[in-house]
Order: C-alpha cells, then structure tokens, then sequence
C-alpha cells in the first residue's frame, strides 16, 4: 500500500511544479506533514526578492535626488553624490566631476526660478535606474550658457541614468530635447546682438557722414 501511495505521489509530482503541488492531492494521500522545496530554487527565489528590494530603494533615492535637485537644495545633492560621481552628460563650460556638477547645479537656479519636474517613467535594473521626466523653469534670474534671462518658461522631457552604489549616486547619463532649444536660443540671442550692434554702427556712420557733409574740410 505505501509503494502504491509513494507511486500515485510520484506520478503526481511528475506533472507539477514542485513548489505549486496541490494541498488536496496531499490529503488525498493522507500525507499533511509533506513539504516539498527545491533549495536552489529557494534561494533564487530570496536572490530575486533582495534584487526587487534593492531596485525599490534605488528608484526611491533617485526621486528624493531630483526633488532636492528641482528645490535648489545643495545641502542634500552634497550628501547624496558619491565622492567619486562622475557626470557624461556636460554642458558647455562645466568642469567633469562632483564639483563641476555642483557648481553647474548652482549656476541653474542662480538663472531659473520655479523649477518644477515631474516623473513620468521609472524602471530599475541591477545598480541603475532609468528616469523619465517633464521639467520646466523660467529664466528670470540671470544669465546661463551666455544666455540673457528672457523671463520665458523653458521646458524639455529629459531622460536620466543613474548608477547607484552603497546609498550615493556615482554616475550619471542624460539625454532630452532642451539642450537642442538652448542652444538654438543662443543662436537666436547671439544673431539679433549682431544685428543691433551693426544697425547702430550704421546710425553712427550716417550721423558722422552728415556731420561732415555740413562742415567740409
């Protein structure tokens, strides 16, 4: 009778996953105190829970990260930069590394105010996790990238890539529309500059061109 029961159990666990076998199937057989589990796939199991623990935190830090970064809080970027952070993604003028980061942070919000963003897509892998988000600012404040503030609302939908490691973001990709507008505006800028200043030299020929027509040599 217990080769029986040992065969029918057999049979059954042939067709089942080993960690979803039926709690009737046991009954039936009379076995309650059965457990059946794989070890390997325990500790797959504890590997992928620790992973989807570690991805959670890690897309947390980056929120409270760009939160602080739209706020203007240095205070906080400070402490959650890694000492080695290295940034891909510069922008004219700025210096690599957590200094030239920081100090590029403090140029923006000396030009922008009411710098708001809003996080669209997060999606964590492993120690990186990648970010989608609509920001907007107005430049109101003073000059950046040798622009003048024009008191206009600027917007882009910017894409970001953060490596974290032990608690501190290490490095940091980026990739969005606005540095394609600003540079265009910069142009713009720059263009109607040009303009001004060669109309005014043309007003100051004509004037000094009339002023010698009226007391010739």
């Amino acid at each position: 009778m217990q080769d029986t029961a040992s065969g029918l159990l057999r049979m059954y666990l042939s067709r089942q996953p080993v960690n979803k076998v039926q709690g009737n199937a046991l009954d039936l057989l009379g076995w309650h105190h059965v457990h059946i589990a794989d070890p390997l796939e325990k500790r797959e199991l504890a590997r992928r829970r620790s992973s989807m623990s570690a991805e959670k935190k890690n897309k947390a830090l980056v929120r409270r990260f760009l939160q602080a970064h739209a706020k203007g809080d240095l205070d906080t970027l400070e402490q959650m930069l890694a000492p080695n952070f290295v940034d891909h993604n510069l922008i004219p003028g700025q210096q690599p590394g957590r200094e030239g980061y920081l100090r590029s942070f403090t140029e923006f919000h000396g030009a922008y105010s009411h710098t708001h963003y809003l996080i669209e897509k997060q999606l964590a892998e492993g120690d990186e996790v990648v970010t989608t988000f609509a920001a907007s600012a107005i430049h109101d404040r003073g000059e950046w990238m040798g622009l003048a503030p024009t008191g206009k609302e600027f917007k882009a939908l910017l894409v970001l890539i953060h490596r974290i490691v032990e608690g501190k973001i290490a490095e940091e990709w980026s990739q969005g529309s606005g540095l394609a507008e600003l540079t265009q505006q910069r142009l713009e800028q720059e263009m109607r500059e040009r303009e001004r200043i060669e109309q005014e030299l043309r007003v100051a020929r004509s004037i000094q061109q009339a002023s010698l027509k009226r007391c010739p040599s």
